[in-house]
């Protein structure tokens, strides 16, 4: 795919790329290019990149919001989009914040969650966990951070699994982010 004037996802770190590939339509796989920057200065500065040398280029920014303080996620997208000298009207860039972390897609079934673990996890156990779900991800799978790569070779073998993070929220509003800009 020659995508140089086309569609790009920048994500901070490879884990990232992997399950936004993962959760992206079929539709949109040869319609888009994900890449990793790894880290998020790097991923920003990707993105600005991409923006100002592809004049044609359209770039959906996934990061982390590192926060579940609605105003702290909204001065971070804020610190972005001055970053980017981007307006929130900006029709070639979009920001998908995901908080407080990517991992948090695991979080939003139980029984999904419970079926990648191996765990059974009681209401409050499982509203607690989704404040920190990187960590608590790792811990459940008793993964170094280092393999947490195995977390979504997990997930693939899982028809289940796969099928929840395909109907999750970081699927949809990437779906609806990449129609906005193909339409």
């Amino acid at each position: 795919m020659n995508n140089l004037n086309g569609l790009y996802i920048v994500t901070e770190w490879d884990f990232d790329k992997e399950l936004v590939e993962m959760v992206l339509p079929g539709e949109y796989r040869d319609k888009v290019k994900v890449m990793s920057a790894g880290g998020y200065s790097s991923a920003l500065s990707l993105a600005r990149s991409i923006l100002s040398a592809r004049h044609q280029a359209n770039t959906i920014l996934v990061v982390d919001a590192d926060f579940n303080d609605p105003k702290d996620v909204e001065e971070r997208e804020d610190f972005i989009r001055a970053y980017m000298h981007r307006s929130t009207t900006d029709d070639r860039f979009a920001i998908l914040m995901q908080r407080p972390e990517i991992e948090a897609v695991f979080f939003e079934d139980k029984g999904a969650l419970e079926n990648l673990t191996g765990r059974t996890f009681t209401d409050l156990e499982f509203q607690l966990a989704k404040d920190n779900p990187k960590q608590n991800l790792l811990n459940f799978l008793s993964l170094p951070q280092e393999d947490k790569g195995q977390l979504l070779d997990k997930a693939r073998a899982n028809e289940d699994i796969e099928a929840e993070l395909k109907a999750s929220s970081l699927s949809n509003t990437l779906s609806e982010a990449i129609r906005r800009f193909l339409n």
